[in-house]
Formats: structure tokens, C-alpha cells, sequence
């Protein structure tokens, strides 16, 4: 069957992750000249994992939005003593959750986003439930503060993000939400599974 395509925002934000905070794995693409509609591209993508081979268009575009990144004084400061891609396991009121830390500094951990409106980023993070992954995140890593270095896509504007106790507290209140509709399901999946409209 043919694999499923990936949203172009999607491919666009790995891509602009690992140039922004592990450049030294570029060498571990597959980078294609030609378009996405050409023989080549069609071809890497079938022989390799297709998040794994980009056009040079998307290599540079993005590029240059990681360059943003990277040139920015604030981040170079804040990223100075940092780790990057750091993975955590952990549990949550007795479930088992995973997470990936974008950059880790003690006792903070920050998100890198792209966006195609930095202006929108605040009212966009609820609609996405940030908050959610914040809360989650600041358990997994011991952690008591959350930020976000957000980058434009389209004006390559770079902003940094602390949001208030109140947005973390809506994320905590949605993460228990879910991890107890979750258990409710579970213990309950038998009755949901033979009685559920589909």
C-alpha cells in the first residue's frame, strides 16, 4: 500500500528541529535535488523512512528558519548549557507516559515551535492544548518551569514564551481529565466496546 502522506507543516517542523538543535544529524537525510514529483525523490522515498528524505527547496527553506533560530542572541544564551532531545519515562496518576524535552536546562524545560503566525502563538497554544504537554512535561522532568522559543515561518520572527501559573494549572486540570477518562475506560472497556454507536 502507499504510505500515507505527511502534512507539509509537519515535515517542515522536524526539519527545522534538527537544524535548530541537532545539526550534526543533517548527514542522516537523504536530500534530493529534483521535486517531490520527480523519479528520485519517489524512489528514496520508497526505499527509506519518508521522513527521512526532503527536496534541497525544503532543506533551504528551512534552513533559513533555523538560521533565524540559531542567530538569535536570546537563544544562543538560553541553549549555552543545555541538552538537547532529551527523553524521559515517567508516571502520571498511575500511568505510564514518555516525552522527548526539546532543551533542558536544570529545573526548566523548553519547546521549540514554528508557527505560521507568532502574533496568534498565545491563543493558538490553548487550541493546540499546549498546556497539557506543559503540565505533563514539568512532571516527567522534575522541572518547575515551562518556556517556549516560537519562530515564524513566515517572517522568521523568533519570540520566547513563559506562560502563567494559570496556563499550567488548565494544563494539569486537562492532563487529569484525561488520564481518569482513560482509567474509566479501561476498567469500563468490555461494557464501551458492546455498547458504543460507531
Amino acid at each position: 500500500p502507499p504510505k500515507e502522506k505527511e502534512p507539509q507543516p509537519f515535515r517542515d517542523g522536524r526539519l527545522i528541529h534538527l537544524l535548530s538543535l541537532e545539526p550534526h544529524r543533517i548527514d542522516e537525510l537523504t536530500i534530493i535535488e529534483s521535486t517531490k514529483g520527480s523519479k528520485a525523490y519517489k524512489l528514496a522515498v520508497e526505499e527509506q523512512l519518508p521522513q527521512t528524505v526532503y527536496t534541497l527547496a525544503e532543506l533551504n527553506r528551512c534552513k533559513s528558519i533555523a538560521d533565524a533560530v540559531l542567530d538569535n542572541d536570546q537563544f544562543r544564551e538560553l541553549v549555552r548549557f543545555a541538552d538537547f532531545e532529551k527523553p524521559e519515562i515517567g508516571y502520571y496518576n498511575d500511568l505510564p507516559f514518555r516525552g522527548k524535552a526539546d532543551i533542558c536546562l536544570p529545573g526548566i524545560v523548553v519547546d521549540l515551535k514554528t508557527t505560521s503566525d507568532i502574533s496568534n502563538f498565545s491563543e493558538a497554544s490553548l487550541h493546540w492544548n499546549y498546556d497539557l504537554q506543559a503540565a505533563l512535561y514539568l512532571e516527567l522532568f522534575g522541572s518547575f518551569e515551562f518556556k517556549y522559543v516560537v519562530v515564524d515561518k513566515r517572517t522568521q520572527e523568533v519570540d520566547f514564551f513563559t506562560f502563567s501559573d494559570d496556563f499550567i494549572q488548565g494544563g494539569y486540570e486537562k492532563l487529569n481529565l484525561a488520564t481518569e477518562n482513560y482509567k474509566k475506560y479501561i476498567d469500563n472497556k468490555e461494557f464501551y466496546d458492546n455498547n458504543l454507536e460507531l
